[in-house]
């Protein structure tokens, strides 16, 4: 890019502890987003006019937010990372059963993590773009053969269009699809469903 810009980190010391907390190192954190290299399977979402892609390893995923839900993010933060120390796992109990290893990152809640929150200033085109850095469920494997849905619990308003690259609530329902866990991932899943 040879336009001039400038990044705002927001919170950066809160979430700096989260990504610590989730063993996300500094240096993964800036090669991912970072290195030079380019992003990889944009994907825009047509209904919230926002825009959803990965980091070039597949490690992030990085979605553009309104003023409103960067504001939104910003007053959460603090009840979001006490809930994540709260529900972080105990060296005991990552040994057993391996349930541990089930946990995304060493931690049962199963709320989506937010690594960072940024603004980026184009100046050369006088606006602003305020982004958020998540982790993707799918590392490095985001393969085009895969599959991708975006659940929220819900069936309201929960069924891609024709153009989705991503399917939604209803699409899996109809295709009928279910996931097999043993009783013991089953009876975690629903522990941190209440807890979350």
């Amino acid at each position: 890019m040879r336009h001039s810009f400038t990044v705002k980190d927001y919170a950066p010391c809160v979430f700096s502890r989260i990504r610590a907390l989730m063993g996300v190192t500094p240096e993964l954190y800036l090669e991912s987003l970072c290195s030079g290299l380019s992003f990889i399977d944009f994907i825009a979402n047509s209904r919230s006019g926002q825009f959803f892609f990965y980091s070039f390893d597949g490690v992030f995923m990085i979605k553009t937010v309104r003023q409103d839900e960067k504001d939104f993010l910003l007053k959460l933060l603090p009840g979001y990372y006490k809930h994540l120390l709260k529900h972080a796992l105990r060296p005991s109990f990552t040994s057993e059963n391996g349930i541990g290893s089930f946990y995304p990152n060493g931690n049962a809640s199963l709320l989506t993590r937010f690594y960072g929150l940024h603004c980026t200033k184009l100046r050369h085109l006088r606006r602003k773009v305020h982004f958020v850095v998540m982790s993707s469920i799918y590392g490095a494997n985001t393969s085009s053969r895969m599959i991708q849905f975006d659940l929220k619990g819900s069936h309201y308003n929960r069924s891609a269009m024709k153009e989705d690259k991503v399917l939604k609530d209803n699409d899996c329902i109809a295709m009928g699809v279910k996931l097999r866990v043993s009783k013991d991932k089953a009876d975690a899943l629903l522990d941190s469903a209440r807890h979350d």
